[in-house]
C-alpha cells in the first residue's frame, strides 16, 4: 500500500507521483536508468522534500553523463545547484557499473530485492533494474536497443517486463 521504489522521474513525475497519494518519506529507493531529462529532470523537486533515508542508484559516468554519485553532488553536494535544499537528507547513492557482466544489488529487505545490469543505449551508460517481491518479479528497461543478450536472462522468468523507448 505504500511506494517503496521509483523507477526514473521525468517531467511531471513530482506532481503525478503526489497526485496518486504517494508520499517520498515512503520511498527505500529511487532508481534511475541514465541521466537523460525524460529519466531524471524531476529528482530534484523529488528529494527536496523528502525526510527520510532513500537509496539512489544509477549507472556509472562518462566523458558525457555524469555517475549516480556526480549526479547527486551536482545537486545537493556543497557546490550544487541546490545546496541550500535541506531534502536529500540521508540520501546514499548506489552506482552501478554498466560493464559488468553480473547484474548488482542494489537493495534488499524482508519483502523485496532489486537488482541491476547495464543495458546497451548508444553512448549513454544506462542500466536495467529487476525488482523481486515475493515470488512475483517486475524488470523495467529503459531506452535500449536489446543487442545484449544478458538482459534476456536478467529479464528471464519475470511476471512483468517494462521497457520505455522513444526512438526505434
Amino acid at each position: 500500500g505504500k511506494a517503496r521504489v521509483m523507477v526514473d522521474a521525468g517531467g511531471g513525475t513530482f506532481k503525478t507521483f503526489h497526485e496518486a497519494g504517494a508520499d517520498t518519506d515512503d520511498l527505500d529507493l529511487l532508481a534511475v536508468s541514465h541521466f537523460h531529462p525524460d529519466h531524471a529532470s524531476a529528482i530534484p523537486a523529488l528529494l527536496w522534500i523528502n525526510e527520510t533515508d532513500m537509496i539512489l542508484s544509477g549507472p556509472t559516468g562518462s566523458d558525457m553523463y555524469p555517475s549516480a554519485d556526480e549526479y547527486v553532488n551536482g545537486l545537493f553536494g556543497s557546490e550544487g545547484v541546490f545546496r541550500a535544499v535541506t531534502g536529500g537528507k540521508g540520501l546514499k547513492t548506489v552506482t552501478i557499473d554498466t560493464k559488468a557482466k553480473e547484474a548488482t544489488e542494489v537493495f534488499v529487505d524482508d519483502s523485496m530485492r532489486v537488482s541491476a545490469l547495464g543495458v546497451p543505449h548508444g553512448i549513454v551508460p544506462a542500466v536495467g533494474y529487476r525488482i523481486d517481491i515475493g515470488d512475483v518479479s517486475i524488470v523495467f528497461s529503459s531506452d535500449q536497443n536489446g543487442s545484449d543478450p544478458a538482459f534476456a536472462e536478467f529479464a528471464s522468468g519475470a511476471d512483468i517486463l517494462i521497457v520505455h523507448l522513444t526512438v526505434p
